[in-house]
This record gives C-alpha cells, structure tokens and sequence, in this order.
C-alpha cells in the first residue's frame, strides 16, 4: 500500500455514513426513509449487507443495505467523508440479497455504478458530475437502458442484459 493511499475500513465508513444520514436527514423528502442515527451501532452486524468496490486513489464505490433501505455512496477512506450518495430502494418495497447487487467503476475510473438484479440503478461521478438513479419502487421497475449510460461501461454489456 502506498503512503498516500487508504484502505477501506468499516467502522470509519459507518461514521462517515452517520454524519452524512445527519444532514441527508434534513433535507430528503419523505418518499425517502433515511435510518435513523440514533438507533445505529458501530459494528459489523450493523447493515444487512455491504458490497464495496475499490476505485481510483482512496474512493470506493459502497452498497449498504440497513434495515430499511438499500444506499449507494462513493466513500473516500483518505479523507474518511461520503463524498456522493443515492438512496436505491426502501426495505418495505422490495427484497435485495447480497448476490443480487454488484458495485463497478467505469474504464477511466471517474464514475461509479450499482447494479441490482443485473440492471444498474443508479450512477455516481466523482470527476464528471454525474448522479443519476433509477430507484427500486417494485420487482418490476427497470434500470438504466444501456443507450443511457455515462461512457465507460461498455465493458459491463456482456455480463449485463443490453436493453
């Protein structure tokens, strides 16, 4: 590991994760549940599951799903701050296990994205200012076409369906 790199830590993640819900909180609407705080522990059984992909420098791309809702974030260990997140579904609409959900970075390493169920839900840029997401309301709800994709996932169209 280089000196000015940073692995990924989850209890370091988690409070980042706390203080970003803290202001997320404020300003979300109420079509979106964010788990509430006070009620969560640091610890490994904390999340139902979390799924975390590696990218470029100290950032990674990280899945959570909490009791309640399933979350996207890009995380950098360095600075240990969410730097982007998207909410993904609500617990109470949809159940998501560990093998549905994938976390990829783009060719050039400036975009990440979330698949669930082979059909990408939702993407975060780190250098281009990209957010866009799909979220998960029922079983049925579709993903992101690959017309509509950022570039740098040409890659993924031979293990994703191509709609």
């Amino acid at each position: 590991m280089d000196s000015g790199e940073s692995e990924f830590a989850y209890e370091e993640f988690v409070k980042a994760r706390k203080s970003h819900w803290m202001e997320e909180a404020r300003t979300l609407g109420s079509e979106i549940e964010v788990p509430s705080s006070e009620r969560i522990q640091l610890g490994e059984d904390e999340s139902n599951f979390m799924i975390s992909a590696k990218g470029p420098d100290n950032l990674h791309g990280v899945f959570e799903d909490s009791a309640e809702t399933g979350w996207f974030y890009i995380y950098d260990s360095l600075s240990k701050c969410v730097l982007k997140a998207t909410h993904v579904y609500n617990r109470r609409d949809v159940d998501v296990e560990s093998e549905d959900v994938d976390v990829c970075w783009s060719t050039g390493g400036d975009v990440c994205c979330i698949a669930v169920w082979g059909q990408i839900r939702a993407f975060l840029g780190v250098k281009r200012e990209i957010e866009m997401r799909k979220p998960i309301t029922n079983t049925d709800a579709d993903g992101f076409y690959a017309s509509e994709w950022p570039e740098g996932f040409a890659h993924l169209l031979k293990t994703t369906d191509e709609k």
